[in-house]
């Protein structure tokens, strides 16, 4: 792939925080005599049947055990400012915290996701044109194997920390987004590229043109989204164009370094 936006940076600074390391749709309601159970042992079948899969409420301490470094927080702070920045959204009014808002759980405030074309108001407020299907919930994303309601976003091990044998993506983009390092930072891909969410269907070209553009802009705005003692710049990477990451100091040239791992902060 030719140019790469990291708009990953938006994605990872919330959805990193979840509460939740299994997969929603693979979970099994509790059976139904449980319902019927006496008020004063409700608490206890609840917490039993969370316990059974794996519910602890201690996820997001995992975080960095699982992506094996540190969190850069700095860059996460970066990360929450862009999810609310409709600079990735090509069509100019609509960003991540449009429909993954922070009021309902990083979920939609609609029964159905209203993307491009919208009043620029997030809430019950909302009003434009409605996509096919209600925006997911981002908080706990970072742990599922699978995304999306009907998981055609997938992890081939089973653990979205492990790109060994692929991540999956509906054509054009198939498995090419597999040298990333996770599948959240794979899935940070596609978003831009939604002509319904963010695109807007004025931009010619295909999802690698779109993804050049929003690389585009966000390079022309740097000196805009700053934070104390580092500035987003430019680092070009073999065969991949260039992305944006930040540093201290002067802009760096270094041919040698790759795109792996860089997604996250």
């Amino acid at each position: 792939m030719s140019r790469r936006p990291f708009l990953t940076l938006a994605l990872a600074s919330v959805a990193l925080g979840g509460c939740s390391d299994i997969e929603p749709a693979r979970t099994v309601a509790p059976a139904a005599t449980a319902r019927s159970a006496e008020p004063s042992r409700l608490d206890d079948t609840l917490r039993a049947y969370l316990t059974s899969h794996g519910f602890t409420g201690h996820v997001a301490s995992t975080l960095e055990a699982r992506l094996g470094r540190r969190i850069d927080r700095q860059l996460a702070d970066l990360g929450r400012q862009l999810w609310f920045d409709p600079i990735h959204g090509l069509n100019g009014d609509n960003t991540c915290g449009g429909c993954h808002s922070p009021t309902n759980g990083f979920g939609d405030t609609q029964p159905i996701a209203i993307g491009i074309d919208n009043n620029r108001v997030v809430g019950p407020d909302r009003s434009g044109p409605r996509n096919q299907r209600r925006t997911p919930m981002a908080i706990n994303a970072a742990f599922y194997p699978t995304l999306m309601w009907n998981s055609r976003f997938f992890a081939r091990s089973g653990d979205p920390f492990d790109n060994s044998r692929g991540f999956v993506f509906p054509a054009p983009e198939g498995t090419t987004l597999s040298h990333l390092p996770n599948l959240l930072t794979a899935q940070a891909f596609i978003p831009p590229t939604e002509r319904t969410e963010a695109a807007g269907f004025h931009f010619p070209g295909g999802n690698e043109d779109i993804r050049g553009e929003v690389v585009r802009r966000l390079e022309l705005d740097a000196p805009r989204v700053r934070l104390p003692g580092r500035i987003l710049q430019r680092e070009p990477i073999p065969r991949h164009g260039t992305i944006l990451r930040q540093t201290h100091g002067r802009h760096q040239k270094d041919k040698s370094k790759s795109a792996h791992g860089k997604a996250l902060p």
